[in-house]
């Protein structure tokens, strides 16, 4: 993992906040529902595989940073984060 800052992590800790809602949830369930978990290829069609892939990653990104947002580096040194 490249290095972190606290910037990182406050943006992890606004999408984590933002996603645990009620309404986050039912967002970030229909967000997996139509771009994370679908069929990433279409046949014969590889722009629309391109889409599929990059609205894969987008979703991908966002439970990468809930995650980041429940990472224990979060609260054991923020000094010891790079700014």
């Amino acid at each position: 993992m490249s290095e972190l800052t606290r910037t990182d992590f406050d943006m992890a800790q606004a999408f984590a906040a933002t996603f645990a809602t009620t309404q986050g949830q039912v967002v970030l369930k229909e967000l997996d529902r139509m771009y994370f978990t679908k069929n990433l290829f279409e046949p014969n069609d590889p722009y629309a595989s391109h889409v599929n892939i990059g609205s894969h990653l987008v979703v991908a990104a966002i439970y990468q940073l809930i995650n980041l947002a429940h990472d224990p580096r979060a609260t054991v040194s923020p000094a010891s984060i790079e700014e």
